[in-house]
């Protein structure tokens, strides 16, 4: 029925839009992606719905998305959908590379000291016994989150660097 169809043209809309922002791509720039179907569950299924909503997502995302394979040594970033279906994003070009990697490497290193300083203060006795309970509630609500904020940003290097 339409509603898988649906739902994987908005988690491609939705994850587009994130890696505009996570990479401050400026609203008006167009951009290119390949989409990649070799791991997928339904490669037929996600072409066809890639082939019939390209307009629409492209109009919402500004992205344009062809069923080209991805020149595997391209640096890009990879949105990896729930069918196992990738949508390639080359990079090259179209953002400062270097400057994008040295800032993700920044903030996962910012994010690094703030884990194990966290860390320490929640495993200190002292701190949690001494704090008041909604000091010690405030610190302790990053912490899930950070470990998939990092992973996020590995991946980012990763993608970036291509290693």
């Amino acid at each position: 029925g339409p509603e898988p169809r649906f739902e994987r043209a908005r988690e491609a809309i939705n994850s587009i839009r994130q890696l505009r922002a996570d990479y401050s791509l400026p609203p008006g720039d167009r951009i290119h992606a390949h989409l990649d179907t070799s791991s997928s569950v339904n490669a037929k299924g996600d072409i066809s719905v890639f082939a019939g909503e390209s307009e629409f997502i492209a109009r919402l995302t500004r992205c344009d998305i062809d069923s080209a394979s991805a020149n595997a040594s391209e640096a890009g970033a990879t949105i990896l959908l729930s069918t196992g279906s990738k949508i390639i994003v080359p990079l090259a070009g179209v953002i400062d590379l270097d400057k994008e990697g040295r800032k993700t490497k920044t903030e996962l290193e910012k994010l690094q000291t703030k884990t194990t300083a966290l860390e320490g203060r929640l495993s200190n006795p002292g701190f949690t016994d001494r704090a008041p309970a909604n000091v010690v509630a405030a610190e302790r609500p990053p912490l899930p989150e950070w470990p998939s904020r990092r992973e996020q940003l590995t991946q980012k290097v990763i993608s970036l660097y291509g290693s």
